[in-house]
């Protein structure tokens, strides 16, 4: 039996969603959430969850992610927006479906993810590679979006070293790469702190690991 939990906030939506489901012999629908507090009610710890990101409701999104491995979520997606996808691919999902997909094909895809199969629509498998072709992921520039987003502006120097601090790169290490003097390297690790307002290295890196997951 595959244990299924919905996670939308469209009431209508999910009673339909469970409804159908339900009719499967091998499925069992076992509630949704639509609130971080309904993830602790939920009936049974599901097989397959099945997040509705047209919601929006990053909190329960986010708690969701903490409290479940990343091969269980199968994404229903509103669009085969390239954000959404790129921040799915991330965080390690696996399934990726549009929302709008005809409801009688949904039983057996649920079915080929619960094998253990990667479930991409054609729409979005297109979009992605698409993305791709047209302009290859610069992370460096990506950080440096999301900083700007947040009122944080950097040096090109300076973004270098967040970027090798996200990968946990030590001083000692930080130095090898960039041929700097380690006082050097630690001055300008002093210096990001101070941009980012964080005094913690382990701070500075979950600060760049939530801001790099954002769209």
């Amino acid at each position: 039996m595959i244990t299924i939990l919905l996670a939308a906030t469209n009431h209508v939506y999910s009673e339909q969603m469970i409804n159908l489901l339900n009719q499967e012999s091998d499925m069992h629908a076992a509630g949704y959430a639509e609130t971080v507090t309904d993830i602790n009610a939920a009936e049974a710890e599901p097989d397959i969850i099945l997040l509705d990101t047209e919601a929006d409701n990053v909190p329960l999104q986010d708690r969701l992610h903490r409290r479940f491995p990343a091969n269980k979520f199968l994404y229903l997606l509103p669009s085969a927006d390239i954000g959404w996808i790129v921040r799915a691919v991330e965080l390690g999902v696996t399934g990726l479906v549009l929302k709008d997909t005809e409801p009688e094909r949904l039983p057996a895809i649920i079915r080929q993810f619960y094998d253990g199969r990667y479930v991409i629509a054609g729409e979005i498998a297109k979009a992605l590679i698409s993305s791709v072709h047209e302009k290859p992921y610069d992370e460096k520039e990506r950080m440096q979006q999301l900083l700007q987003a947040k009122g944080i502006e950097v040096t090109n120097r300076d973004l270098t070293i967040l970027q090798l601090l996200y990968h946990q790169k030590t001083n000692k290490e930080i130095t090898a790469e960039l041929g700097l003097a380690e006082k050097s390297v630690r001055d300008y690790v002093s210096t990001v702190y101070k941009h980012l307002n964080i005094h913690r290295r382990k701070d500075v890196y979950q600060f760049l690991t939530e801001l790099m997951q954002k769209l």
